[in-house]
């Protein structure tokens, strides 16, 4: 099954994931917009209902003419389909509809997490960070999904606390934001996404910050990190966050202390 519209975006909704392939995504379903969540360069993210099935829903409205002016109609594209050869994977923030209406937006219904972000959970505690035991559920569940994620040939290359959602207080988390995703293998037309840098600075990799090549074992290094963070409340390397560069010299000697745990 495909969708298409005239400025060239496919989407591929043929998935390696059975339950996919056996139409278990509504492509039918009424929503009713509600709140704002959240806004970025090219749409807004809102609280919508699923009035079909009486369930808060996360709507991700893209603008088509925002998306034509930022030329980014390919990342969509390939967010989009990333998203969908994801389904059936524990722990990604799970893809559940998309319609495209043509000239005018792209919007993609997400599950809606009332909770928060990892990093808006990690704010309010003491030291801003998280109790080993609870350090230690998080990372062992994100391990798990990157099992899943890295199976299907797939690297995330952006993890940080504020791409995973917290959905309740027993620390269930799961994976969102695959806009830097992209696949790993041999063939010539991923070679220029393996060398290039992406990401967010302080969860840059050493292959990253010295422009080497690269594959999956970036989002390793970005779940090493985040594992520091959790526990500490800080980064492992020194560096000023206003200035990447700084940060990109302080991996670049693989030299970090650990900070006082408060």
């Amino acid at each position: 099954m495909r969708d298409t519209n005239t400025h060239g975006l496919i989407i591929d909704h043929k998935s390696r994931n059975k339950k996919y392939q056996d139409d278990s995504v509504p492509k039918s379903s009424v929503y009713k917009i509600g709140r704002v969540l959240g806004s970025g360069m090219i749409g807004v993210a809102c609280l919508c209902q699923d009035e079909k099935r009486n369930k808060l829903k996360c709507l991700k409205y893209m603008s088509i003419e925002k998306i034509r002016e930022k030329n980014l109609f390919k990342n969509i594209k390939d967010e989009v389909q990333i998203m969908y050869e994801l389904i059936g994977v524990e722990g990604v923030c799970q893809i559940e509809d998309i319609i495209i209406n043509e000239d005018k937006d792209i919007t993609i219904v997400l599950p809606f997490y009332a909770l928060t972000d990892l990093w808006n959970y990690m704010k309010v505690k003491p030291g801003r960070h998280l109790s080993e035991k609870d350090s230690r559920k998080v990372f062992l569940s994100l391990v798990n999904t990157f099992i899943g994620i890295h199976e299907r040939k797939i690297m995330h290359r952006d993890i940080k606390p504020e791409n995973i959602l917290v959905k309740n207080d027993d620390l269930v988390v799961c994976l969102s934001d695959f806009g830097l995703a992209t696949r790993v293998g041999p063939q010539p037309q991923y070679e220029k996404t393996r060398t290039g840098q992406a990401g967010t600075p302080c969860y840059y990799s050493y292959e990253i910050v010295k422009k080497k090549p690269y594959d999956e074992r970036v989002d390793i290094w970005c779940l090493g990190v985040l594992l520091f963070e959790m526990l500490f409340g800080a980064l492992p390397f020194s560096h000023d966050p206003k200035d990447a560069r700084d940060y990109t010299a302080s991996i670049s000697s693989l030299v970090f202390k650990f900070p006082t745990k408060s």
